[in-house]
């Protein structure tokens, strides 16, 4: 979290103190991302931090949620507008809602990792070292999800480079 951040929050600290803790857990680069068991709660989460990051020329403007009454909640607090028409439908189709780039399906409550660009790019196969690594870094996940997955790349790729087999 950025020092200009922790700042503001400290501020209203006392004022705001279940908000500043929730935002202070739950700040990941330029994404909050939480929940709350209550709608009532999260409201006042979302107007409470609404007002911390406006004193401080801060907009948060991508409000998510999959809760229909948490959506009218926020209607009717003037927090989002009419104009997403994801929260009026959950259409299954409707485009995914990426979170630190990993896709979150809200109709359903998951996250998955759509994975039709790395498709694309691999299936160019070139068999080179750098083809190789370039497909290991477009898997991204900052959370760890894959970690299982992509250390089993990272350790076979490791493995070529010390046994000094040259497929460049």
């Amino acid at each position: 979290m950025s020092a200009t951040i922790k700042h503001d929050l400290k501020k209203y600290s006392e004022k705001y103190t279940y908000t500043v803790n929730f935002l202070t857990e739950n700040i990941y680069v330029d994404d909050i991302i939480g929940s709350q068991p209550f709608v009532n709660l999260a409201l006042t989460i979302t107007l409470e931090a609404t007002k911390i990051f406006g004193d401080a020329g801060i907009s948060l403007p991508k409000w998510q949620t999959n809760s229909k009454s948490f959506h009218k909640a926020w209607q009717n607090k003037g927090v989002i507008s009419d104009e997403n028409p994801h929260f009026e439908t959950f259409e299954k189709d409707s485009l995914p809602y990426k979170i630190l780039g990993i896709a979150w399906n809200s109709r359903e409550d998951f996250l998955y990792f759509d994975i039709i660009g790395l498709i694309d790019f691999v299936s160019k196969r070139i068999d080179t070292k750098r083809f190789n690594l370039q497909d290991l870094i477009r898997i991204f996940d900052p959370i760890g999800f894959l970690g299982p997955f992509t250390l089993k790349i990272k350790h076979l790729i490791q493995k070529v480079r010390l046994l000094g087999v040259e497929w460049d």
